[in-house]
């Protein structure tokens, strides 16, 4: 389960928004300048501003892969198989690819 955002995450993700509109509409001349008027750092406001992904959205792959991986090893220990090392390194893998081509598909 994906946490909930904090009040704070809005708060930026809200401000991220507003510098991005800002720079498009020309109230602000460059990223840099919405980066000190909304607050948020320069770095931050750049990436916002070029159309890179949020901390959140660049995890999302990772947090499905987690749950999926968690999901596989409680059915092995349920049916008394004990996961090792190796097995849960290729299981690992073989999600990790699957879930790779289903992302590039979604962006194509």
């Amino acid at each position: 389960m994906v946490r909930r955002k904090s009040l704070t995450a809005e708060d930026l993700d809200f401000r991220g928004t507003e510098a991005v509109l800002g720079v498009n509409s020309g109230r602000y001349k460059s990223s840099y300048e919405a980066a000190k008027q909304s607050g948020l750092s320069r770095d931050t406001c750049a990436r916002h501003v070029n159309e890179g992904l949020s901390r959140s959205q660049a995890r999302q792959a990772q947090q499905i892969l987690s749950s999926v991986l968690l999901k596989r090893i409680e059915q092995l220990i349920i049916s008394d198989y004990p996961p090792g090392h190796q097995l849960l390194k290729e299981m690992a893998e073989k999600v990790r690819n699957k879930l790779i081509l289903q992302f590039r598909r979604r962006v194509t």
